[in-house]
């Protein structure tokens, strides 16, 4: 699912992300990606959730509920106080959710729905953003 939602960014007409990545990469920053590769977007799994079995002769049918981060690193050095990044975030969040909401990432899922956004830190003329998508699918074991 992740690998379908990167794909989906990358696809944007005109291209608004110079990278797409994920989680491990996300992590591996020691600093805000060089501007270069900026504005930037990490996909993360947040969290799941699965309900109480449905099926009561064995077997197994669960709702799964899966939190999707989309994390958005935009930089404008010339600006240190980082009002024309935080500016630029705007239009790319609108973008990236154009790009999300109403697509199912995967055959199995449901259309991803917009939860929520907040700011994760700004300085030096970086601004990080997260957005949170989620989507839903039936987990199903033998009967």
């Amino acid at each position: 699912m992740i690998e379908a939602i990167r794909e989906r960014l990358g696809a944007m007409d005109p291209p608004l992300l110079r990278t797409i990545d994920t989680a491990a990469e996300y992590a591996a920053l020691e600093a805000p990606p060089p501007a270069a590769r900026c504005p930037a977007a990490y996909v993360i799994e947040l969290a799941d959730e699965a309900a109480a079995n449905g099926l009561i002769t064995g077997g197994t049918r669960q709702r799964l509920t899966e939190r999707l981060g989309i994390i958005l690193v935009v930089a404008s050095l010339r600006d240190g106080r980082g009002a024309a990044a935080s500016a630029a975030l705007r239009p790319l969040r609108h973008a990236v959710r154009a790009q999300l909401v109403g697509w199912p990432p995967g055959d199995d899922h449901e259309p991803l729905t917009y939860v929520s956004g907040a700011l994760i830190g700004a300085e030096r003329g970086y601004v990080v953003w997260q957005d949170v998508y989620v989507t839903r699918s039936t987990l199903r074991g033998p009967s």
